[in-house]
């Protein structure tokens, strides 16, 4: 599992949209929980109040890199991922 601050380092150099709106991690649990934080912008909000989609998306997609990160090293060391339309060895 990863800590919060190599999350955040993994945020940072994979999702370069994310250096300046990107979000905050505050923890990182062994449980697989992560607490993150993205700074309001007033343009993040939406007639009616709702938060706006791209700026939900923008935090999902930023928190799921370093997972996927992480699930991708791990098959490439056991050897397990494939390429596309080919079967795991």
């Amino acid at each position: 599992m990863l800590t919060a601050a190599e999350i955040q380092m993994v945020i940072a150099t994979g999702v370069p949209a994310a250096k300046d709106s990107g979000p905050q991690i505050e923890s990182a649990g062994a449980d697989g929980r992560v607490r993150a934080r993205l700074r309001f912008r007033p343009e993040m909000v939406r007639p009616g109040g709702t938060l706006s989609g791209p700026t939900m998306m923008t935090l999902a997609d930023a928190l799921t890199a370093p997972d996927a990160l992480v699930v991708v090293a791990g098959a490439i060391r056991s050897g397990t991922l494939a390429s596309v339309g080919e079967e795991p060895t």
